[in-house]
């Protein structure tokens, strides 16, 4: 029979106390200090490698992991001395994914007589495991979020003590990982508002760009001026040493270029428009109607006539082309862009939204250009209509006089009738030089200074023909001073008022009886300073219908062979000589018109020479 062994000492049994206890103090203060580093940074690598360095130091063991879970991939991810790559576990892979997927904590003695331990990793790194701990690592929520595992214990096996250690300091490693990725996603947010507040200053940009350009677009008198505009705007916004705008002309392009000026402080001087023949870059974007962004020029070239613009060779160009309903306008091109750095699809987009703004302006500039003509084409045809309708009046007094000279017999009485004839001959040769002149753009009146009194006796001379055998025919000049207006065409005026009265006229003589009277008025208003033409018939008026748009163009009444232009080409005549013209008209009672035009200062007849 052995004999026991002694009972320790009271000494001795304080002594391991003391020692237990110092063991547990510093353990303590291994977790404490493994807390506080922990806390210290939020950075993932240094946080993994302070879990594994203080789990090694505190538990005698040889080697220590962090396996965190990603959940989208459903796999377990570390990283470990002597791979490369990173190390990927799948959910209930090996011991660590056992603890993974079941949340048990695990305590192996020998881990290759377990079934559930592969010997990948060891394979792979030359190391052998022996003994392992493997703790799951749990949010505060008791989410697993990872596993750490610590392998070969130096002495003996890994005790409940490590396993206590193991989970407080997989608590601190759960805490500290998961304020990393509430940092990382925070950070992570925070870039995406960044971005998205850069990509919504870029879009204020470009609409407050397009705003400035539809602006001057709206406002500019010519092509031209626009395109010089936008490429000013081009030059602005994506600085470059050229910017060039070409438009297809059959097979030229018509180029307006832009170069930088460094002397300038505006940064750009006016456009250069020239004609090119496409054989490089810009022929071939509008060619084929696709965008380039390129630095290599040997195989598109740029146009010859562009280099000598460069104060360098070409090193870089943006080119983007001008299209609207399939046909082909032509191209924007920058060339030598002066950002080192530049995101070529961002320039692109902002190059093309200029791009299409050039390309409402050209087809606006040509919808102009067509209205132009169509307008000028209308107001010649009304203005033809208008000396067509006049001809009536010179043509029917040259055939008058024409019969006349027929009949007569005197000498001097045949050359009174022929000086007539020549006269309304001067008349219409002026009514074609009119028409030739409104073609031209050129509306402007003839002015001159004319005697009241010898407008009227050329005037009588005119109508008495006319008014031969039919209505009384009275002129009146009861102001025979002076009045700056063009003769013909008031001369125009007074014939047509005339001619009306007379055909209304005619028209109610078969119900009244009597040819009725015509008379012809001129007056002086000293106050307002005008000279008053009035017209006045004895007729039957004119009709309520057609009162409200007597001087629109195209309205007549009664009238077999009327155009209804009459009136409408005395109101524009009076109109340009800054005059009015008013109407009053009773039905049965007649009608009056008066001409109000301004007058001359009063002014002495010239005596009669001897």
């Amino acid at each position: 029979m052995t004999d026991a062994p002694p009972e320790p000492t009271d000494a001795e049994r304080i002594t391991a106390l003391v020692a237990e206890v110092g063991l547990l103090q510093r353990r303590l203060d291994a977790v404490k200090e493994i807390g506080t580093a922990l806390g210290s940074t939020l950075n993932l690598d240094r946080v993994l490698g302070l879990i594994i360095e203080k789990i090694c130091l505190l538990m005698d063991a040889e080697r220590a992991a962090v396996f965190l879970l990603d959940e989208a991939r459903g796999e377990l991810w570390t990283r470990i001395a002597g791979i490369e790559d990173v190390v990927r576990l799948g959910i209930g892979e090996g011991l660590a994914g056992w603890v993974a997927k079941t949340g048990q904590r695990l305590n192996v003695k020998d881990a290759y007589k377990d079934a559930r331990f592969t010997g990948e990793l060891d394979r792979r790194t030359g190391f052998r495991t022996t003994s392992l701990l493997c703790q799951p690592i749990r949010n505060p929520r008791r989410k697993i979020i990872g596993v750490v595992q610590v392998l070969n214990k130096r002495a003996g096996y890994f005790t409940l003590d490590d396993e206590a250690l193991l989970t407080a300091i997989a608590g601190h490693a759960a805490v500290t990982i998961e304020s990393n990725k509430l940092y990382l996603d925070v950070v992570h947010r925070n870039m995406q508002l960044e971005e998205a507040r850069d990509a919504l200053q870029r879009r204020v940009d470009e609409i407050d760009l397009l705003y400035r350009v539809e602006q001057e677009m709206n406002r500019a008198v010519g092509l031209e001026t626009f395109l010089g505009f936008l490429l000013r705007h081009v030059l602005a916004t994506l600085p470059s040493e050229l910017a060039v705008l070409a438009l297809s002309q059959g097979n030229r392009l018509r180029t307006y270029t832009l170069v930088e000026d460094k002397r300038s402080d505006a940064g750009a001087v006016e456009p250069t428009v020239t004609d090119i023949t496409p054989g490089g870059l810009l022929g071939t974007t509008v060619a084929t109607g696709v965008s380039r962004v390129t630095s290599d020029f040997r195989a598109e070239p740029l146009e010859a006539e562009l280099v000598p613009l460069l104060a360098s060779a070409p090193s870089s160009a943006l080119v983007v082309p001008l299209e609207l309903n399939g046909e082909r306008l032509g191209a924007l091109l920058l060339c030598n862009r002066r950002s080192p750095t530049f995101d070529a699809a961002e320039e692109l987009k902002v190059l093309t939204l200029l791009a299409g703004r050039a390309e409402a302006a050209v087809v606006l500039h040509r919808d102009r250009e067509e209205l132009l003509k169509a307008e000028r084409l209308a107001a010649i045809g009304r203005a033809l209509s208008g000396v067509v309708h006049d001809l009536k009046n010179p043509m029917t007094v040259i055939g008058g006089y024409s019969q006349l000279m027929v009949e007569a017999e005197e000498k001097t009485l045949r050359q009174r009738y022929a000086d007539g004839v020549k006269k309304q001959l001067l008349t219409l040769k002026s009514m074609s030089q009119e028409v030739l002149s409104f073609a031209r753009g050129d509306s402007s009146l003839l002015l001159r200074k004319v005697f009241v009194s010898d407008f009227l006796r050329e005037l009588e001379e005119s109508l008495r023909p006319e008014f031969e055998g039919g209505p009384a025919l009275e002129l009146i000049p009861a102001y025979g001073g002076a009045v700056r207006m063009d003769t013909g065409k008031m001369t125009r005026v007074a014939l047509n008022l005339a001619r009306n009265a007379r055909e209304a006229l005619d028209a109610a003589r078969p119900s009244r009886g009597d040819p009725g009277k015509f008379v012809l008025r001129a007056d002086h208003d000293a106050g307002r300073q005008e000279v008053i033409f009035t017209f006045q018939d004895d007729g039957p008026g004119i009709p309520e219908t057609i009162r409200d748009h007597l001087f629109d163009p195209f309205v007549t009444s009664g009238k077999r062979d009327g155009t209804g232009l009459g009136l409408a080409i005395v109101k524009k005549i009076v109109e340009e000589h800054r005059g009015t013209v008013e109407v009053d008209s009773t039905p049965g009672s007649g009608t009056t018109f008066r001409i109000r035009l301004p007058a001359e200062a009063p002014a002495t007849r010239p005596p009669a020479a001897p």
